[in-house]
């Protein structure tokens, strides 16, 4: 019987998947490696195919896509809800994708292209170089105040004002210490130009699109 409808689950390490005819009868059940994927979908014809939104799925949305299937990203939270009270099984969760997969009524996740997942990479580096950033100035901040020296809070204070600790022998600050604020100081500038880069790599993209948009 010809597979219309395929639940794949990725998150485990050895990938099940389950295969439905037209009617949505189970007509096939497996588990494959990573490396036999690329075959299995360039020999299967062209169906639907359900996957759970996860690490790597847009990956794998990608290149079985590219075989002229039809890819459905299903949102992690109805796979959980349609397990949480089932039996749990190797290959339950292929079912539930495949399922899923042939509902208009669950909003499915579209797949990224190359370009969309470059993005996405930037702001999620981006954001995780600010965050380090906020954390490195909070710390700094508090570390000071156990010096008797209150700095106003923010990293552009923080930014102004090291250098002059650095420099100023009388401000209370041990040997030891100001080495650990001179190493802190060149963390926030290695930040900086971190977060430079990223903001230069996005303004890349913008000008790309809009050159796009020109032609």
């Amino acid at each position: 019987m010809q597979i219309t409808t395929l639940g794949l689950d990725l998150t485990k390490p050895n990938f099940p998947f389950v295969g439905y005819d037209r009617k949505f009868k189970e007509v096939r059940r497996k588990t494959m490696r990573r490396n036999q994927l690329t075959a299995f979908f360039e020999r299967l014809p062209p169906c639907k195919v359900g996957m759970e939104h996860c690490a790597g799925s847009h990956y794998w949305g990608r290149h079985i896509s590219s075989f002229g299937h039809d890819v459905r990203l299903i949102p992690t939270y109805y796979v959980a809800d349609q397990l949480r009270d089932s039996n749990k099984g190797y290959f339950n969760d292929a079912r539930v994708l495949a399922a899923a997969s042939q509902m208009t009524s669950i909003p499915n996740v579209d797949v990224n292209s190359v370009e969309q997942q470059e993005l996405h990479a930037i702001h999620r580096l981006q954001a995780q170089c600010i965050k380090d950033r906020t954390t490195l100035c909070n710390l700094t901040w508090k570390l000071l105040t156990e010096y008797g020296v209150q700095l106003p809070k923010g990293v552009a204070a923080l930014r102004r004002h090291l250098p002059d600790l650095l420099t100023d022998g009388d401000d209370g600050l041990s040997e030891r210490f100001r080495r650990l604020l001179a190493h802190r100081y060149e963390q926030l500038l290695e930040l900086d130009q971190h977060l430079n880069f990223y903001a230069d790599e996005l303004a890349s993209i913008s000008r790309e699109e809009c050159h796009f948009l020109e032609r």
